[in-house]
């Protein structure tokens, strides 16, 4: 069965730009032997990011992220119309449970489309830090209650920061094992 690691819309700009950090995540996921895949609303962000951004740098990386997702061997993921319908219901549940601000219905979707059924997401990794600090407990009630899966949600800086930390600590440990 096929792995899964879901990304969001800023996360395809940082790489888009040219971050060093997210082009490590992506290295060290497909490393790993996981597939990315883009939820049908992150990759909606970035369409509407490259046709109305006001900024023409935000406009420029939109549009080099969107012809590079199949060059950077990206998967899009793809839904019946049963599962947007029980995706896009447990994502306006969020909203009425105050998970997420009103404004936040996108990213809502990101979540709970890369939990439908049959996807296997095993980690959602975002630039949206405010979906790191939802009530998690809530969240996972929501999403579970709806017959979607639950996986963690980790900010790409923060995962980035804790990847280099077991790296240190493995390292450490290696050393430790030739020295002895």
């Amino acid at each position: 069965m096929a792995r899964y690691v879901g990304v969001d819309d800023l996360f395809l700009l940082r790489l888009a730009a040219g971050d060093g950090i997210a082009e490590s995540l992506v290295d060290a996921t497909m490393a790993a032997g996981y597939h990315i895949i883009i939820p049908p609303a992150a990759y909606q962000a970035i369409q509407d990011e490259a046709d109305k951004a006001e900024d023409s740098d935000a406009r420029n990386f939109a549009c080099m992220a969107l012809s590079n997702i199949n060059v950077w061997g990206f998967l899009s993921l793809e839904l019946t119309d049963t599962q947007k319908f029980y995706t896009d219901r447990a994502a306006e549940r969020m909203i009425e449970a105050g998970i997420l601000a009103e404004s936040s219905l996108s990213k809502a979707r990101m979540i709970t489309q890369l939990g439908a059924d049959g996807v296997h997401t095993d980690l959602f990794i975002t630039g949206h830090s405010e979906l790191c600090g939802t009530n998690t407990y809530l969240l996972h009630f929501i999403v579970q209650s709806r017959d979607l899966r639950v996986f963690p949600v980790k900010e790409v800086d923060a995962l980035y920061k804790e990847i280099m930390k077991l790296q240190e600590r493995m390292r450490a440990s290696s050393g430790l094992a030739h020295s002895q």
